[in-house]
Order: C-alpha cells, then structure tokens, then sequence
C-alpha cells in the first residue's frame, strides 16, 4: 500500500478500493512533454552549434517540460478516491503544493449517481459519480473515474454492511444495558428486603 494512502486511515477503518482517473484525463499533457523532450534532444547539436544562446535554450525547454511531465505524474497518482470500510476520502491534487481533501462517512450518504457524456466516456466507460448527503456542504462529486456504474454499486454495498453493523452495535449495547438495569433492579430489591436473607431454620 502506498504511504500517502496508508496516512488517510484511521486506526479502526480497512482499506477496500482505490479509484484513480481515467487514463484519457491525463495522457495529452505528458504526449506533448514527451515529444517535446524528444524533439529537444534531437536538435541538440544544433543547439549546441548556436552558441550559448542555444544552450541555454535547451536548458530552459528541457527543464520546463521535464517539470510539466513530472508535475502531471504525480497529480496523477494522488488524485484519487479512496474508500475504506467506514467512508468515501476524496484527495485532489492540482499540484505540487495544492491540494484538497474531502470525506463524506457511508451513514451520511442519501443518493449516489453517476454520468457519462460524450464518445470518449461510452467507450472507454468512464464518468462523474455524484455522492450527495443531507448537507451539500459535504456532497463529493468525483469526476472522470473508472467505471462509476461499478464504484457506484460497491459504494451501495459497503453502506448496507455499515448501516447492519451499527445496527447490530445498537442491539448489542441496548442488550448490554438491558441487563446492567435488570442487575440494578435485584439489587434494590434485595437491600430492600433484608429478611429474605435470613436463614429462619437456625432459629
């Protein structure tokens, strides 16, 4: 497991799925960075043959582009939705020093639904899940992932097991204090009538 994810976990929540982008979201900046890194080199030695204009030149192009290639990897592998056993961790990265973080707990959740627009999306299935709760405040709406028909239906799944372990938790502890009172009660009862425990046949 990545790191970055790892440090999204709390202590009492398990890791089920990590949902990225599609690979179509981002595969045009890092083609045009490629070619032009590429290109550079190619002309290095006429480049070279301008003097230190022209090294400098190549310098500067490949810099910047090996920055926007790098930049847009790592926006990559950290914009991500990650669901755990309790909720739905929303990060998206827009750079190297900005990012936002958004959460939204299974208990919350009220209506899950998903879009896909164009030829791009139908083919290659991808599209825009919609996590709405009773606040818009903490609604996600996750765009260009994965197959959101499918991440739809694990959410729905995960909230149902949620919403039957808190239930049974609920039982549990309502049993638990069921019979702390009833204990209580012949307590009372029993330091209310002392003589029942009087052994009369020593008498």
């Amino acid at each position: 497991m990545d790191s970055f994810i790892n440090k999204k976990l709390n202590n009492e929540e398990e890791l089920v799925a990590v949902f990225r982008r599609h690979w179509t979201r981002y595969f045009l900046t890092p083609l045009i960075s490629a070619v032009v890194i590429i290109a550079d080199f190619f002309l290095l030695s006429w480049w070279m043959s301008q003097g230190t204009w022209g090294l400098v030149a190549f310098l500067v192009i490949l810099v910047v582009f090996v920055y926007i290639l790098i930049r847009r990897i790592y926006v990559r592998k950290r914009y991500v939705m990650i669901l755990t056993s309790k909720r739905i961790i929303h990060c998206m990265q827009k750079g190297f020093f900005s990012k936002t973080q958004r959460e939204c707990f299974f208990e919350k959740i009220e209506e899950i639904s998903y879009n896909k627009k164009g030829f791009l999306a139908t083919v290659f299935n991808y599209g825009n899940l919609d996590v709405r709760t009773a606040s818009e405040s903490t609604g996600l709406i996750i765009d260009k992932i994965k197959r959101p028909g499918a991440v739809k239906e694990q959410i729905i799944k995960l909230q149902d097991n949620r919403t039957e372990s808190v239930v049974e938790l609920v039982e549990d502890e309502e049993e638990t204090e069921q019979s702390e009172v009833e204990e209580v009660n012949e307590n009372i009862e029993k330091e209310a009538n002392p003589d029942s425990k009087i052994d009369w046949g020593n008498f």
